[in-house]
């Protein structure tokens, strides 16, 4: 897979984001691109069964939490994300894009937002990754983020045999960020809130690098139901927000 990249100027300081690649992902995941000059969607690392890689949530009419999920064909419990492929033995686009229109055709943005939706799923693609690179990249351009976006495996290909031969007395994740990180020469690297049980900030200042989370604010929007739920899919934000609105949620959070 050849690099992509949607250009920002970083200056002599890079704040760097790396995420797997999701499938339309929520709302704080945008928010931390948005808020990083670069971003690496690294899908060189194992596939993790019941994660966000190929399902997210959306909203039915009556309120429960409903997942849409992209079928994928049988691979080994080692399989890297950038090696899962998709399964089309079933018309599995036919399906979520049959959910969105019932659970969604009366939200106030669904006519601005299901076109795109259904133009990024009827696209052919080989691989999981692939197609949350094209959503991902798609959603970037609806909200104007302007971070560059970088993807190859190539590209990082001796990530994991640094990762295998470091001396760091940690985890071979937090060893990936610092190896990805001297790659980029970043000295700022965002993660995810969920992050902050896992690195240490001490830890990454004693390798040059500043460790930040970004953490959401409290945030609400007219949904299609009384109780607010929120992390949902980018989905349901824009289709009930609309862009504009879902543009000034992007700087709704914290650096902590």
């Amino acid at each position: 897979m050849n690099d992509r990249v949607i250009t920002a100027d970083a200056g002599n300081s890079l704040t760097l984001g790396i995420m797997q690649p999701y499938f339309f992902p929520y709302l704080g995941y945008f928010q931390l691109i948005a808020a990083a000059d670069k971003l690496v969607l690294y899908d060189n690392c194992q596939f993790i069964k019941g994660g966000w890689v190929n399902r997210n949530r959306l909203l039915q009419h009556n309120g429960s939490v409903h997942y849409i999920t992209v079928p994928l064909k049988r691979h080994s419990h080692k399989a890297l994300i950038s090696e899962v492929r998709i399964y089309d033995g079933i018309d599995w686009r036919k399906s979520i894009l049959a959910n969105i229109r019932q659970n969604y055709s009366k939200a106030d943005f669904f006519k601005d937002l299901y076109p795109v939706v259904e133009s990024v799923l009827m696209q052919d693609y080989e691989t999981i990754s692939q197609l949350n690179i094209a959503s991902i990249s798609e959603i970037c351009r609806i909200l104007g983020i302007k971070t560059e976006i970088v993807f190859s495996i190539d590209r990082y290909k001796s990530v994991e045999e640094e990762v295998e031969k470091s001396e760091y007395d940690c985890k071979p994740m937090v060893k990936r960020i610092i190896s990805i990180c001297k790659i980029e020469r970043a000295d700022h690297y965002l993660n995810a809130i969920g992050g902050t049980k896992l690195y240490s900030q001490e830890f990454f200042a004693s390798n040059g690098i500043k460790l930040e989370f970004v953490k959401t604010n409290d945030i609400s929007y007219t949904q299609m139901n009384d109780e607010f739920v929120p992390n949902l899919s980018i989905l349901d934000v824009l289709m009930n927000a609309g862009a504009e609105r879902t543009k000034m949620l992007l700087g709704e959070y914290s650096l902590v």
